[in-house]
């Protein structure tokens, strides 16, 4: 896949110091925070009243301004990335020039991109962020349910689904067993059709999810005690769905489901390199069904990218050579670092934003594999 190979082209092989490199973009690609769980039985009991299913709590704001605080100390103050002296953020009101954010047409995305707004600029008194959305339908870029292979799966593949899925359910739950852990949370009455099985895992590694954000877990010890289980069928199907395979001639063909998200990136890169563009954040707030695609992409169809956490967070940098590498008179030069990471899941860790060891690997054209920067 040409742009898969040319993105990556710019990535750094080495660790990039800041003596050694000058950050000139930022571009995030993120989850949005934790939600109420999205089901389709019984909704009111299962997600209550304040926060209806499928809408951003508080802990999902939480998250998300978290996740902006821990990126404007990175962008200020963090001698490894910046020069405090000449930070690359000098301003914290937001800026109309400096700043550009696209949401996917969905309340919990665009509260979720100002909540990451407000950790990046945290003066309120000149906070009149901007976010820009389209109608879902039309969203190929940041909605996979707009990717027509994605679709057709979604739509006519759940056959092949149940093949590759339905297996891991059973090997974890009898009928009875499934039944029963879906009682304490009310959805035993989807979940008592077998034939449901692979929906109502998955389901109920939502809804676990959504409870374990909020500490309401410990409520439900059968759902807490087979939350990995549960939340395997879900890793399951997402790589059903989300995962590329380069030596898969249909995915070649078809490229992979993250691929115009991929192009965005690179455009962006060349907008700045042509001084055709002002921003130095671009901000793009999404779903787990975004960053998956992406993901496989990017070559990774590891169980954490295929499930990614609330408010999991892409970054990418663009970096320009400050000073000549060693044996050499050459500056100028450019690269890009990414990094992924994303804010505590529970209470405990009030939510604070930190990396995983999420390490890209790239592929030159003449086929040499090599670690990208981090």
């Amino acid at each position: 896949m040409k742009v898969f190979v040319i993105l990556l082209l710019l990535v750094a092989g080495h660790s990039a110091a800041a003596e050694d490199y000058t950050l000139e973009q930022v571009q995030l690609v993120h989850r949005h925070g934790s939600r109420s769980a999205l089901v389709s039985y019984n909704d009111s009991l299962i997600c209550g009243l304040e926060f209806p299913c499928g809408y951003l709590n508080r802990q999902g704001q939480d998250m998300l301004v978290n996740t902006g605080r821990f990126l404007r100390t990175r962008y200020t103050t963090d001698d490894t990335v910046v020069d405090p002296s000449s930070p690359f953020l000098t301003q914290e009101s937001y800026n109309l020039t400096v700043s550009y954010t696209r949401s996917t047409d969905v309340l919990r995305t665009l509260q979720s991109a100002d909540a990451l707004l407000r950790g990046l600029f945290p003066n309120m008194s000149a906070y009149y962020p901007v976010v820009h959305t389209i109608e879902a339908s039309t969203d190929s870029l940041l909605r996979s349910d707009a990717v027509p292979a994605i679709t057709a799966k979604r739509k006519y593949g759940l056959p092949e689904e149940r093949a590759a899925c339905d297996s891991v359910v059973d090997h974890y739950f009898t009928s009875e067993q499934l039944v029963r852990v879906a009682s304490e949370v009310h959805y035993d009455g989807y979940c008592s059709n077998w034939t449901n099985r692979l929906k109502c895992a998955k389901t109920l590694c939502d809804i676990a999810h959504a409870y374990e954000s909020t500490g309401e877990i410990a409520q439900y010890p059968l759902l807490k005690e087979n939350l990995d289980k549960v939340c395997a069928v879900l890793v399951c199907s997402s790589r059903h769905l989300f995962s590329y395979d380069s030596t898969d001639a249909l995915q070649r063909e078809q490229g992979s489901g993250g691929q115009a998200l991929a192009q965005e990136l690179l455009l962006n890169v060349h907008k700045h390199l042509n001084q055709s563009s002002p921003f130095q954040v671009l901000e793009y707030s999404a779903h787990d069904t975004t960053l998956s695609p992406l993901a496989g992409t990017l070559g990774d169809n590891s169980d954490l990218a295929m499930m990614p956490p609330f408010g999991t967070t892409y970054v990418f940098e663009l970096l320009r050579r400050a000073t000549a590498a060693e044996g050499s008179t050459k500056v100028g030069d450019y690269a890009m670092r990414v990094k992924r990471g994303h804010p505590g899941v529970t209470p405990d860790t009030n939510f604070e934003f930190a990396w995983d060891d999420f390490e890209l690997r790239c592929m030159h054209a003449a086929g040499r594999c090599v670690r990208g920067g981090g």
